[in-house]
């Protein structure tokens, strides 16, 4: 049972008002905490974010591909690929021709 069908099993029950009142309270507090959590970031992150805004004022109407980008930067491949997600309104994905495969890579609108 967690904390928040406890509370609400308390405010269910209707023992008393006091009572009732501090599950209330309880499961305010609980709100409040999962809203902070939600909204702040980790390093890890924050970097991310960072590097998105990076490539993102790299990319040109001309696609790149996760391993040029990767080279650009100095980062690997797996991590452009990662980043460029939290781009996806602002970029456009299409896919080149890699020697005998295609890739997909990135450009702007």
């Amino acid at each position: 049972m967690t904390n928040r069908e406890f509370y609400n099993a308390i405010i269910e029950a209707n023992v008393s008002e006091e009572i009732t009142s501090y599950a209330t309270a309880q499961i305010e507090k609980l709100d409040e905490c999962n809203a902070r959590r939600r909204s702040s970031k980790s390093p890890k992150q924050i970097e991310s974010l960072e590097l998105a805004e990076r490539i993102y004022e790299a990319l040109t109407s001309e696609p790149k591909t996760a391993k040029e980008i990767a080279s650009e930067f100095e980062v690997t491949q797996q991590k452009v690929s990662a980043v460029v997600k939290l781009l996806e309104d602002r970029v456009v994905v299409t896919e080149v021709k890699n020697g005998n495969r295609l890739v997909k890579a990135y450009s702007v609108a």
